[in-house]
């Protein structure tokens, strides 16, 4: 049976089990239209900020898409101060005669920039598509890319889609871009508590998903609003998919040209670990006791992180690193408790793993597997 619009509390609805994906799946809402030559409209989301040197390539890239059907570019200017809006009224004839419609609005004279959210939030209620696309102006979209995720997102109306990308430079965050490519479908499920596993420049939905999470939250620059907006969808018993095909080219710049996408992060982290401990630590098998994987900074940060309740329920530390080993235990002086460190392949199950992957020569990695355990059921990943 499908979810309803309530916000789940369960585990397995909140997908940290494969098992979920059968939510999808069995989805009774399937709702693929039988005519190809019905084809919605679809609007390109896209706040600006200072990226006048970077539209024209975007716009050249919205020009090429092989989707045929009606289009809207929905753009809310946050307060530039370059010549980003004579840059897309110099292209706005070019953008017409492909019969892509034009919308622009802006912040009051003036108005310090309102974030990422705010001007997504204003782009999305001007616009008129029964399906979203959001996009950065400093990114460089595929020629498939509305076509296929289209595709996919017609399945259901509460799917959020997402795809692969291309990093520029190449070399810039290799190991992001390496995790969040090499995604599973269910580990998109799996893996939610690391972060968005669908990185938001790639993100397409129905409308009726970002209505039903009702938005973005508008809290200013530094919001982690689409972490948050993430969560929501998740609690709401939405779906994820991706398309397995770069469809984005992600650019990396030393400061945002996009709306200050710079967050801070203790603010990322408290989202994350608020999601933890509603929507995993309450549930079985983890409210019976679990242990965190890496007895070190990340691990115990993550613990301090934790409420009374839930640090109770941590049985222990474990660990390959011999000098935490023999220490045996970790102080908590406010408590005056001693959690245990144990060595990994002893660690009871469910398993919180607070170790980033990649920098150990694959040593980590192959410890894991040779446990033999289920991601989502024996483990989940924090880090």
């Amino acid at each position: 049976m499908p979810h309803t619009s309530e916000e789940c509390t369960g585990q397995h609805c909140n997908g940290f089990h494969p098992s979920s994906l059968q939510c999808f799946d069995a989805a009774g809402d399937q709702e693929v239209e039988s005519e190809e030559t019905d084809l919605p409209l679809v609007s390109l989301i896209m706040p600006i900020l200072n990226v006048e040197h970077f539209l024209d390539a975007m716009l050249a890239s919205l020009l090429l898409q092989t989707y045929q059907g009606p289009m809207e570019l929905s753009i809310y200017d946050d307060s530039s101060t370059d010549g980003s809006l004579k840059v897309l009224e110099r292209n706005r004839p070019t953008l017409e005669k492909r019969m892509i419609v034009l919308l622009v609005s802006k912040g009051e004279e003036g108005r310090p920039p309102q974030g990422c959210g705010f001007g997504r939030n204003v782009a999305v209620r001007q616009c008129h598509g029964e399906y979203l696309c959001f996009a950065d102006a400093d990114d460089i979209m595929h020629p498939e890319r509305i076509e296929l995720q289209l595709r996919l997102a017609r399945q259901s109306s509460k799917l959020l889609v997402g795809s692969d990308f291309v990093r520029e430079p190449a070399d810039a965050t290799p190991r992001y871009t390496e995790w969040l490519n090499s995604l599973s479908q269910a580990q998109l499920y799996t893996q939610q508590l690391v972060e968005c596993t669908i990185i938001h420049p790639t993100w397409f939905c129905s409308r009726a998903v970002y209505d039903a999470v009702g938005g973005y939250v508008e809290e200013g620059p530094g919001t982690p609003d689409d972490l948050i907006f993430f969560y929501k969808h998740l609690r709401l018993g939405g779906y994820l998919a991706k398309v397995e095909k770069p469809l984005v080219t992600y650019t990396y710049h030393g400061a945002s040209v996009t709306g200050q996408r710079g967050v801070d992060w203790q603010k990322i982290w408290a989202v994350r670990v608020a999601h933890l401990e509603t929507q995993l630590l309450p549930h079985e098998p983890w409210g019976n006791g679990f242990t965190i994987w890496n007895a070190g900074k990340e691990g115990k940060r993550l613990y301090r992180s934790l409420n009374a309740a839930n640090q109770s329920k941590v049985l222990a530390f474990c660990d390959v690193d011999g000098k935490k080993l023999k220490r045996g235990s970790f102080h908590v002086p406010e408590t005056n408790v001693r959690v245990p460190i144990l060595h990994w392949s002893v660690a009871q199950t469910p398993l919180l793993l607070c170790v980033k992957r990649g920098l150990t020569g694959g040593a980590f990695e192959r410890n894991l597997d040779s446990l033999h355990l289920q991601e989502g059921l024996d483990y989940v990943f924090f880090s």
